[in-house]
């Protein structure tokens, strides 16, 4: 049986996102101001990379999860003979 999602809910999982970006808005803004964190070119390549990272494992996870699992049967048959 599924459970009905509640409008209390949809409000949460929209304004959780939102409460994430903004505490890390008004850290990056105190780190930034204190010169705790420099942006130089180093840094905002590590940044990207990490960016990257993220927006790969959120969006591309189950792509590259099925794939390594379809190689995996597939080199399994080349020992099983």
């Amino acid at each position: 049986m599924m459970s009905k999602v509640s409008s209390e809910q949809k409000n949460n999982n929209f304004y959780l996102p939102l409460a994430y970006v903004s505490l890390g808005l008004l850290t990056l803004g105190v780190f930034t101001s204190k010169e705790i964190l420099v942006f130089n070119e180093e840094t905002l390549v590590a940044i990207s990379f990490i960016l990257f990272m993220i927006f790969a494992y959120k969006n591309l996870n189950d792509v590259i999860v099925e794939q390594l699992e379809e190689r995996a049967t597939k080199i399994k048959k080349e020992f099983d003979y």
